[in-house]
């Protein structure tokens, strides 16, 4: 019907899992267990032994999936909130829709992901993967130091720090600038020893965006790493840029998946080197 429904993956019936993809497409869901059905949009089709078993009494309307109770959406990202009540999508991102729109939006064409997710679990609450990505440059010279001495990332001189967002950097307490000024125009992402392959790319995004929002906005490109609190984060740099939803799986574990995103502009031989870095 046009309208973008969120399910609980979870059967009625004895709580099953009735969604066994990750992605894909179907016009039905059949609970693996004891066979219920469902339609695309949640509601309860099919039971077996509907008569025998239930009398044939059994009110099927009350007994589809669990669906999430708001959807929105931004930018062609879905948000989904069990709350009935509460901020919306729109006042719930405030400000962030400035950075969020330098991110995701600065290509007039939009973004694309490329197919596929990197999965894995860590050992920790999930509030800690939120904290990291919400700009902590306070821990880079420290569990970044090995890959310094690999020559795989320039070393992180100990200049001190600044109570504010860097350059590049959009967050809170101990940030740095990792992006520096040369010639007093263009702003060096100096993070990695890695290729820059976006730079050229990015040079004239930052022109077009000085032009339309002006010269500061653009100098955050690209923006370097941030979280929408609570489970949404990406990391925008010149080598590649990725994006990570965390799934708490209890109180010390949390599920992570990760995806490449690209400007659709790119070059595709430049997309090819972002998505294997």
């Amino acid at each position: 019907d046009g309208r973008v429904r969120a399910l609980l993956n979870s059967c009625r019936h004895r709580g099953m899992r009735v969604c066994r993809s990750d992605e894909g497409n179907t016009s039905f869901f059949k609970c693996p267990y004891h066979a219920w059905t469902y339609s695309s949009a949640g509601e309860l089709e099919g039971v077996p032994k509907f008569r025998l078993g239930y009398a044939g009494v059994l009110d099927k309307k009350e007994w589809g999936l669990r669906e999430v109770t708001r959807v929105e959406e931004y930018r062609g990202f879905l948000f989904g909130n069990w709350a009935p009540e509460g901020p919306s999508l729109d006042e719930w991102l405030g400000e962030l829709k400035t950075y969020f729109d330098l991110l995701f939006a600065r290509d007039p064409a939009g973004v694309e992901v490329v197919p596929g997710a990197h999965r894995w679990t860590v050992d920790t609450n999930w509030k800690i993967a939120a904290e990291n990505f919400a700009a902590d440059m306070y821990h880079v010279e420290h569990s970044h130091a090995r890959p310094a001495e690999l020559g795989l990332m320039q070393a992180v001189p100990d200049q001190g720090y600044q109570i504010s967002a860097g350059m590049g950097f959009i967050g809170h307490a101990f940030t740095r600038p990792v992006s520096e000024d040369v010639g007093g125009e263009e702003p060096l992402h100096s993070y990695w020893t890695l290729p820059n392959i976006q730079t050229e790319f990015l040079a004239e995004q930052r022109k077009r965006i000085a032009e339309e929002k002006g010269a500061e906005l653009a100098r955050l490109i690209p923006l370097g790493h941030g979280a929408l609190f609570p489970t949404f984060a990406w990391l925008d740099l010149e080598q590649f840029r990725l994006m990570r939803v965390h799934h708490p799986q209890g109180p010390d574990r949390t599920l992570i998946h990760q995806w490449c995103v690209l400007d659709k502009s790119l070059p595709e031989d430049v997309k090819d080197a972002v998505r294997k870095q």
